[in-house]
């Protein structure tokens, strides 16, 4: 799986964020298309005016080439659609896969698998897979996630490859710095953790370049040689 990159609503944002036991794994696409209308762009929308102003808010956005987090998995997004006291509100996981149409789709909806796979192993409240992983749809009857659903066997599929995460053999693993913040998450094989050399680099912040004369990666601090 991509490491999960950790991009928190501040403690000062004004939609309450509610103490949650989480049982359900809720899937929504984010119904915006736009070229750049990818994880980080949600991650920008996420903390604006207008989202504040629509009460929404929600605790993963996935594309193509990120995971990004938005809030901790003790505490409850809106995003659900039913109310103050709805479950899909006050007790899932929301999870956003974006549409934009400069992105890799399918590899969104992959990153988006793995994601889901990730929480079913190491989120112990959860439901049994696959009562676990639920569309937008139920809670509130919307037509979300309307790419997955506008697709013949497009939900079914989406499920067939969160099993397939969780039957390969790995067992995921966060990667904490000293004072306990989130950097990457890596995986366990043969008892090593093991974990990308250029998500580790980055969330480190060192520069990875690839060096084609010399057919190597190298490493540097921002503005060093």
């Amino acid at each position: 799986m991509i490491p999960i990159i950790p991009d928190m609503l501040p403690e000062d944002h004004p939609l309450e964020r509610l103490p949650m036991t989480p049982r359900y794994i809720t899937i929504h696409d984010t119904g915006n298309p736009a070229p750049g209308a990818n994880a980080a762009m949600h991650g920008r929308y996420i903390r604006s005016q207008a989202a504040i102003e629509r009460e929404v808010m929600w605790h993963f956005t996935v594309d193509d080439r990120e995971i990004r987090q938005h809030l901790p998995l003790d505490r409850n997004g809106w995003h659900a659609g039913d109310g103050w006291y709805g479950t899909g509100n006050r007790q899932s996981i929301a999870i956003e896969i974006c549409e934009n149409a400069d992105g890799n789709r399918a590899a969104a909806e992959a990153n988006a698998a793995a994601l889901v796979a990730y929480l079913i192993q190491t989120v112990p409240t959860l439901l049994p897979f696959p009562e676990c992983v639920v569309q937008h749809n139920r809670w509130s009857g919307k037509d979300c996630p309307r790419v997955l659903r506008g697709r013949p066997g497009g939900w079914e599929a989406f499920l067939s490859s969160v099993a397939a995460n969780l039957n390969d053999g790995r067992r995921p693993i966060p990667v904490r710095d000293p004072a306990g913040r989130l950097l990457l998450t890596g995986w366990l094989e043969d008892g090593t953790t093991v974990v990308p050399l250029r998500a580790l680099a980055e969330a480190l912040g060192l520069v990875v370049e690839w060096d084609a004369a010399a057919a190597e990666a190298r490493l540097r601090w921002p503005g060093g040689a």
